[in-house]
């Protein structure tokens, strides 16, 4: 559905080779500004399906309580990410395969940033206890790298946005010689200049983004290669609303097996509900961390200051002489 969705619109129109240049590129970061500006405001929901390969990627993986391990996991995660100017409000809850126990988990992640602070939570049925941290400043992560479940969206919303560019940085893109095709869709290439990776030698992962210059520049796929093999792609595909143009209509996400330990991996993405501009100017952009969080706050320097939120909901500062090893004693009322 996804391919057939983006061959019918783009077969629609009539197809021209756009000019190159400096003016060009220009072009593409006006459409970009003009289209943040056009949706100010955001609340998309989705829900994700992945199919992974859980076969075990060295013989000494052992699988705890024996079985046979399945050749294909598949995994349904729900999604919602709301957006007001620079704030934003991410949360995902849904399954997570546990490759050496062989069994399904559920993991939850939570992320805020309110204009001052930036909040993050995750749970993972690995880990003891789910953890929290708090920042002051805006979030600094690699969003191509550690953040690709949400990525689809804020590429096609805040493609230049200062809380979500890091490497899309204008100072920091060339426009290829060459265009590229998705299905029908004659896409500009936009390289993103990397660092060498050092003495001089050129980066172990590069990216493209195919951006589809009839359609206001539209990002329709990013392709990630390591030493010039495709590594992993995302492919977006939209809808057109006659108020705010287009709009996602789901995305997927495809890693390649390439990499030692890192497993292939699939992710189609359905949008289940979009609203552009919402009144959401009320709503809280941080949250209050649940019972048994064991939250860094990171606010008064590098070293972070631990307090661990108690089962009754009180808040217990860790002391320095005390660590994870007394956690299920910390989480205690009165503690």
């Amino acid at each position: 559905m996804l391919c057939l969705s983006l061959l019918r619109q783009c077969q629609a129109q009539e197809i021209e080779t756009p000019p190159k240049g400096p003016a060009h590129l220009n072009a593409v970061l006006d459409d970009w500004s003009r289209r943040e500006a056009a949706i100010p405001s955001l609340r998309i929901r989705w829900t994700r399906e992945e199919r992974l390969l859980a076969a075990p990627m060295e013989p000494d993986d052992a699988v705890e309580g024996g079985g046979a391990i399945p050749q294909v996991v598949e995994l349904t995660t729900a999604c919602e990410l709301v957006v007001d100017g620079d704030r934003f409000r991410y949360f995902r809850n849904g399954d997570r395969w546990i490759g050496k126990a062989h069994r399904l988990g559920v993991a939850e992640e939570a992320r805020a940033w309110d204009g001052e602070i930036y909040y993050s939570y995750y749970r993972d049925p690995t880990e003891k206890y789910p953890r929290g941290i708090i920042e002051a400043g805006p979030p600094v992560f690699d969003i191509f790298m550690h953040d690709v479940h949400s990525l689809a969206p804020k590429l096609a919303f805040r493609p230049l946005n200062s809380v979500f560019r890091t490497m899309l940085d204008p100072e920091r893109l060339r426009l290829a010689e060459r265009d590229e095709f998705v299905d029908d869709c004659q896409c500009a290439v936009l390289e993103l200049i990397q660092p060498a990776h050092g003495r001089g030698k050129p980066p172990r992962i590069r990216y493209e983004l195919w951006i589809d210059r009839a359609r206001a520049s539209l990002p329709l796929r990013l392709v990630a290669y390591r030493s010039e093999v495709p590594m992993s792609d995302l492919t977006i595909s939209y809808r057109h609303d006659d108020k705010v143009g287009w709009v996602p209509t789901g995305w997927s996400f495809r890693r390649f097996g390439h990499i030692p330990r890192r497993p292939p991996w699939t992710t189609l993405a359905v949008v289940k509900e979009f609203e552009a501009n919402p009144s959401i100017a009320e709503e809280p952009f941080h949250f209050d961390y649940p019972p048994g969080t064991m939250v860094g706050d990171k606010r008064a320097g590098t070293s972070p200051a631990f307090h661990v939120i108690r089962l009754d909901g009180t808040r217990r500062d860790v002391a320095r002489d005390e660590s994870s090893a007394d956690y299920d004693r910390l989480i205690q009322p009165g503690s």
